[in-house]
């Protein structure tokens, strides 16, 4: 069975290793699959600071899943990530901590008590650091992907192509397509297969396939992809992606304002510097700050330097900056700006934020007013402020719903911690239950069964609800953003209004053709356009694909009235 997973993500990396066959064992028929890495900002052909984030650390909760905790694992012993210890300091079984990196301290500030304090956890949940970033952690993964030098043994391959359009094609029996022990079998396969194939163009044109299966994985954080992209290629196969997109309407994210800017480090003597934390700066004693009852700000996080830094293109001077990413929270961002229509003054925005960052941070400081107002005014803004669309996954699938999305009858499936829950352990989750799946939908077609049962559509709201901290005890970074409120001017009935197609779908619409992001796209013309044929939005398309699509549709549609 040929398979395309689509996405360089901590899921797309876990949905390949366990459908490989080195993880599934030697009983079961090896998967032919190809994982296509870079799916960034599709108006770009290359990732840049906005559309890519990482979080400091994450956290494995006391009662994650035993195979979650297994992968983790697997990791510290590949030396990928390390272990943090409550008190921020971190040291090997000989009590030496010269070989590890400082753990990241986690700090929350208290509008009510005007303080700044370390937060103690004396739970038993895990907290993990890349040693490299999170960008040279999914790297890594993908490069310890099961391969072999033959051609026909190579069990995964990696595709660089940043890609534009899933393309659907008629399936030609052959042969070669199964081993049947005799001609009824291969007849019964043949009819409980998908009629047709699917193709994947690049954005330089290349096409990449067959493939019986489509699998994409996209995680919210770390966000080593970005969701425009997934859109893109879900529309390009409309209709026969409407039941995957409508799956994904609940897919709801907060919007928020954030900055990333660079305050100067103040001259220390040398001799006291600790020659392991060449990134912590003398002004701020914390890594990571989440604040309760202040508007202006929801989270703040310390930016890396080295790999971790230059994979989201930020160029910085480790030695004098002290580099800062500060979230405001949806409620505030939404005072200033409505949606993301609207106008507002970036330079004035990010100036309140600053403001805010440094009033609280140096609040037990001596001198704290001059300390604030040196701060704002020597601050340096790497990029300019931005109004973050996904700065956090808020939504979830309930906990007695399938982890992922799957469309047995049209060939693809979707994962991520967009249905796990937001973070690590919800992409590995969700990557372990698909795979588990997808095992048995290909033992199933073997058989001669159908497996048009197999599908697997969280479309109802019961299938779905708000993340909550009782859900995952993560309260720092993105994901401390939780609730309802997404922070824009639209309906709260836990669709994403972000993404109108998949909200026509849900709402019973028949959509044929969409393309959501043709005026985004045209913002950099050099970005191959050509699979793309809508320049206006949604249309009714003519071409021959799409009649395919539109006769395949219709006959899914007669079926189910007909059961």
């Amino acid at each position: 069975m040929r398979i395309a997973i689509c996405g360089g993500t901590i899921s797309g990396a876990t949905l390949a290793r366990t459908l490989s066959s080195s993880s599934l064992g030697n009983n079961v028929v090896p998967f032919s699959i190809e994982l296509h890495s870079c799916l960034h900002d599709p108006a770009r052909s290359k990732p840049h600071p906005l559309c890519e984030y990482e979080p400091l650390s994450f956290l494995i909760s006391e009662n994650a899943e035993s195979d979650i905790k297994k992968e983790v694992n697997r990791w510290v012993g590949e030396e990928l990530i390390q272990l943090c210890s409550i008190n921020g300091e971190n040291e090997n079984a000989d009590g030496n901590s010269n070989n590890f990196c400082p753990s990241p301290r986690m700090g929350v500030y208290d509008s009510k008590t005007n303080l700044l304090s370390l937060e103690e956890d004396n739970s038993c949940n895990l907290r993990y650091q890349p040693r490299r970033g999170f960008f040279s952690l999914i790297d890594r993964l993908l490069e310890d992907l099961p391969t072999s030098k033959s051609e026909s043994c190579d069990f995964v391959r990696i595709s660089k192509d940043q890609l534009s359009a899933l393309e659907r094609n008629p399936r030609k029996h052959s042969s070669n397509d199964t081993d049947p022990k005799n001609d009824n079998q291969k007849l019964q396969q043949q009819q409980h297969q998908p009629n047709h194939q699917w193709f994947l163009r690049g954005a330089s044109d290349t096409r990449h396939g067959p493939y019986d299966l489509v699998l994409f994985a996209y995680d919210a954080n770390p966000r080593s992809a970005r969701k425009a992209s997934f859109k893109q290629l879900l529309e390009t196969a409309l209709p026969t992606s409407s039941e995957i997109i409508k799956s994904l309407s609940r897919t709801v994210s907060a919007s928020a304002m954030t900055a990333i800017v660079a305050f100067p480090k103040r001259k220390e003597d040398k001799r006291a510097k600790n020659k392991n934390d060449k990134s912590k700066s003398i002004n701020i004693p914390f890594d990571s700050v989440r604040f309760e009852g202040v508007p202006a700000l929801q989270f703040a996080t310390r930016n890396r330097s080295g790999d971790a830094a230059s994979h989201r293109g930020l160029r910085f001077n480790i030695e004098k900056e002290d580099v800062w990413t500060l979230v405001a929270t949806p409620e505030w961002s939404h005072e200033v700006r409505k949606s993301h229509s609207k106008k507002w003054n970036k330079k004035a925005v990010g100036t309140d934020i600053v403001t805010a960052f440094a009033s609280t941070s140096m609040s037990s400081c001596h001198n704290s007013e001059d300390t604030v107002n040196s701060m704002v005014e020597q601050h340096r803004s790497l990029v300019p402020t931005f109004h973050w669309q996904g700065s956090s996954s808020i939504s979830r699938t309930a906990p007695d719903t399938d982890a992922f999305s799957f469309d047995a009858e049209a060939g693809i499936g979707f994962c991520g911690d967009v249905f796990g829950g937001q973070g690590v352990e919800g992409a590995i989750r969700s990557a372990k239950e698909l795979a588990q799946h997808i095992q048995l939908y290909q033992e199933e077609t073997s058989s001669g069964i159908s497996p048009y049962s197999l599908s697997r559509l969280p479309v109802d709201k019961t299938a779905w609800t708000f993340r909550s901290h009782n859900d995952h005890p993560d309260r720092h970074d993105t994901n401390s953003i939780v609730g309802e409120f997404t922070g824009r001017d639209e309906p709260r009935d836990g669709l994403d209004h972000t993404w109108p197609t998949a909200v026509d779908i849900v709402n019973g619409k028949v959509v044929e053709s969409a393309d959501s992001l043709a005026k985004y796209r045209r913002r950099n013309s050099n970005v191959s356009n050509k699979s793309r044929n809508n320049k206006g939005g949604k249309i009714r398309s003519s071409n021959s694909s799409n009649e395919n699509n539109n006769s395949h549709n219709r006959n899914r549609i007669q079926r189910k009235k007909q059961q």
